[in-house]
């Protein structure tokens, strides 16, 4: 097994100079009983050279606690909590992951403690799962690639490119391209299930992976140092934090945000029922997910901040800007390269008039046409009705139009008035999806219950 590095922070004789951002909001319980339990271990993939900006800073903020950091990769921290928790020895008291689908399913199993935290309300709505998981960063998932060693116009800038390069001279490339080791680390089995989701040629882009034998790692750092030694050419389904903060210290190494599609990661975090000292893993948690926090995450660990309120290039606003319609949610991707490759037809800017027995007829620019039709599914759209919302006294954000509302039981500034769905989000309708919408209706009804 890999050597898990240890860093342990005996927080009360580290200086670190304070932000000008807030304290988090942590109610002091909480904080008087994590000064009473004083430590928390926490079980991070996060590299020790990103995460100690964070741990610096929290040890000026919190000297009578006691930090134990454990590195390690997705697949280990997974493994190992599920072991100490089976044998009942005591685990983590917080756990920070990139493999979102491993923590998703901690949380499911019932492993992860719920927690309200006062900072979650600074996330986006689908950054929190029952109040037991919690997105923390917005990270892009980039190709790097050895500037000495690839011409400006070698380098590939989109999955279609990579694969008509890796095509066009399989014997350059044999052993040259790397990427996670999706059986060693959990992130990269995640990255390629994705890939497999979203990317429409996906099968001639795996063959074409697999034809020039690629070399798969368990860590970023690892594949990154191959590349810069010209050992490989080429990575894919890199995590984009870390080669930003690698290409700072060796210019050499390109980063390249796909163009067709950008997968992002974000790093889960929760707070296991089986914490040994739970109250310290909130206190860590709110740090986090505060502005003070998110702000150290893009400046100086640049993890890319979650928050809408932290700006920069390191931040959800700032990767969303550059970027643009690249950046990839679950559905939208799947639909929009359904209409590529011709699988389904769509007729953008077009009015349906009437819809008759066997036919509907519609009409656009070129005028009115009738489509022959068995079967009609009238769809109500995709944005809420804002003037009805309005009508009812619910008060809506100038800007984002998103409602009023308390993000526990959902109901608007106008008593009775509970919102569900979509209609949360606003105008950032990427925020609000079947995996984190569907439990609007059990929150509602608890609420009513109450």
């Amino acid at each position: 097994m890999p050597t898990i590095r240890r860093l342990v922070l005996v927080l009360c004789f580290l200086a670190a100079a304070a932000t000008a951002a807030p304290f988090p909001a942590t109610s002091p319980s909480v904080m008087a009983e994590a000064e009473k339990e004083g430590k928390i271990i926490i079980y991070s993939t996060t590299d020790t050279v990103s995460a100690s900006p964070l741990l610096k800073d929290f040890a000026a903020l919190y000297p009578k606690l006691t930090v134990e950091y454990n590195d390690m990769n997705s697949t280990e921290l997974y493994n190992r909590f599920i072991s100490e928790a089976a044998a009942g020895s005591g685990s983590g008291d917080f756990l920070w992951s990139s493999a979102m689908d491993l923590q998703m399913k901690l949380a499911n199993d019932g492993y992860a403690a719920e927690y309200d935290s006062p900072e979650a309300k600074g996330l986006p709505s689908w950054a929190v799962w029952k109040n037991q998981a919690f997105g923390t960063t917005y990270e892009p998932v980039v190709f790097i690639y050895n500037k000495r060693l690839l011409k400006p116009e070698e380098v590939p800038h989109s999955h279609a490119e990579l694969v008509k390069l890796l095509k066009s001279n399989p014997e350059r490339y044999k052993d040259k391209l790397t990427s996670y080791d999706p059986e060693r680390a959990g992130v990269g089995f995640l990255f390629i299930t994705q890939d497999a989701s979203v990317d429409p040629n996906f099968k001639d882009t795996a063959q074409a992976y697999g034809s020039v034998g690629p070399k798969l790692y368990p860590s970023t750092g690892a594949m990154m140092e191959k590349v810069l030694s010209g050992e490989h050419l080429l990575g894919f389904n890199i995590i984009g934090s870390y080669a930003i903060l690698k290409q700072k210290k060796d210019p050499s190494l390109g980063i390249v945000y796909p163009s067709d599609y950008t997968l992002v990661m974000s790093r889960i975090a929760l707070v296991p029922k089986a914490a040994k000292h739970p109250n310290a893993g909130k206190v860590f948690l709110d740090y986090l997910l505060s502005a003070r926090g998110q702000k150290i995450i893009a400046d100086q660990s640049l993890l890319f901040s979650i928050r809408n309120d932290v700006e920069g290039a390191t931040s959800a606003a700032g990767l969303a800007k550059e970027l643009g319609q690249s950046l990839k949610y679950w559905v939208r991707p799947d639909i929009e390269n359904r209409i590529r490759a011709n699988e389904i037809r769509a007729m953008l800017g077009t009015n349906v008039v009437r819809i008759e027995p066997d036919h509907v007829v519609v009409e656009n620019g070129a005028g009115k046409r009738g489509l022959p039709a068995r079967q009609v599914f009238a769809l109500t759209g995709y944005h809420p009705d804002y003037d009805f919302i309005e009508s009812l006294g619910v008060q809506l954000d100038p800007e984002t139009r998103k409602p009023a509302l308390d993000p526990n039981s959902l109901e608007s500034n106008v008593p009775g008035v509970h919102l569900a769905g979509v209609v949360i989000g606003g105008r950032h309708t990427g925020e609000i999806f079947i995996e984190n919408g569907r439990f609007h209706g059990k929150q509602i009804i608890d609420a009513l219950k109450a």
